[in-house]
């Protein structure tokens, strides 16, 4: 099976087609070039935003873009974090063979040793 290459417009190929475009319309204009609608309608979005329609390569991240994409991973990650603290805070339960296994004084006993006061009693 061989791999279909993908097509690599020119900047100039771009402006003519959004210009195409936006005369005859998106469908009429990207069947008349052999293009998928929404790759011209891609074109004419960033054309409209001021951004620049380069040769298959993304446009360039502003400063404060990237900054916003830092602290939204930031974000994510310490919120994994919090939520890694907070479950893992949450009192447990000793298991029933231990609980079981020791006399009343005992376990009353480590309870106040320890400060355990969710320590259940057998």
């Amino acid at each position: 099976m061989e791999r279909q290459v993908r097509a690599q417009y020119t900047a100039e190929y771009k402006a003519e087609a959004v210009s195409l475009a936006e005369s005859l319309g998106a469908t009429k204009a990207a069947r008349k070039l052999g293009i998928s609608v929404k790759t011209l309608d891609k074109w004419s979005r960033l054309a409209r935003d001021g951004g620049v329609v380069k040769d298959g390569k993304r446009r360039s991240v502003s400063d404060l873009e990237a900054e916003v994409s830092r602290l939204r991973a930031e974000n994510t990650q310490l919120r994994m974090e919090r939520d890694f603290i907070k479950n893992s805070a949450k009192p447990r339960a000793t298991p029933l063979v231990y609980r079981n296994s020791l006399p009343g004084g005992i376990v009353a006993a480590l309870r106040a040793a320890a400060g355990c006061f969710w320590w259940p009693t057998p």
